[in-house]
């Protein structure tokens, strides 16, 4: 797993492009995505990911919340200072535990992208989704490429699982993938994680002012 880790790491520095984005669009599950390319990781993740999702569920509670995010949420995670430093790496995309596994010699491997140039980070949202990932995977990861800080645990609960933000999570943009193809429980768990980064970001807006 530290190996998985690692390798996985040396692919995002190496996979380089300078937009977000990829050529061609490609499928998460059966859900095709919205590759057009943006210079800007936030706009490429609250259009491209999380907006382009919103519209087609066509849900109301989703798209208030949607709203909200895009009000409280996204200028605190995605600031410009934090915008600058990420750089579009290549992902696999879809890497659930189903999608690796070790070949005859023992090398870790992965495999079933659904590939895109993105923010590293969002990468490591749904390998804590349906688990399969131990400690030794993160660490391994985290040795070849830092936390990016500020709020690199925020940001994982709009990237991977948690259904409360400082609880398990369950990561955003595949919850509402999940709930665009199979609806039932995985809307109730998109909105749940967004309400909590939505009160996180109201909290840091109060927090701002009292400080002024």
């Amino acid at each position: 797993m530290k190996q998985l880790g690692k390798r996985l790491a040396e692919m995002h520095l190496n996979g380089k492009s300078d937009r977000f984005g990829f050529h061609v669009p490609t499928h998460c599950g059966a859900t095709e995505q919205d590759n057009t390319f943006e210079d800007k990781w936030s706009t490429f993740w609250t259009e491209r990911r999380i907006g382009d999702l919103v519209r087609r569920l066509a849900d109301a509670d989703v798209t208030r919340l949607d709203k909200e995010l895009r009000q409280h949420v996204w200028p605190i995670l995605f600031s410009k200072e934090t915008d600058a430093k990420i750089k579009p790496a290549i992902l696999h995309g879809d890497l659930w535990s189903g999608n690796y596994g070790v070949g005859p010699d023992g090398t870790a491997i992965i495999f079933d992208p659904s590939s895109y140039y993105g923010h590293n980070e969002a990468e490591l949202g749904i390998c804590h989704m349906f688990g399969g990932f131990s400690s030794a995977f993160f660490r391994g990861y985290h040795d070849v490429i830092p936390k990016l800080q500020p709020h690199y645990e925020e940001r994982q609960k709009a990237y991977e699982p948690a259904l409360r933000i400082l609880g398990d999570a369950s990561q955003l943009y595949h919850h509402l993938n999940h709930a665009l193809m199979f609806g039932g429980s995985y809307k109730s768990g998109a909105t749940s994680i967004m309400r909590d980064l939505v009160r996180w970001g109201k909290s840091q807006g109060a927090r701002h002012r009292a400080d002024l």
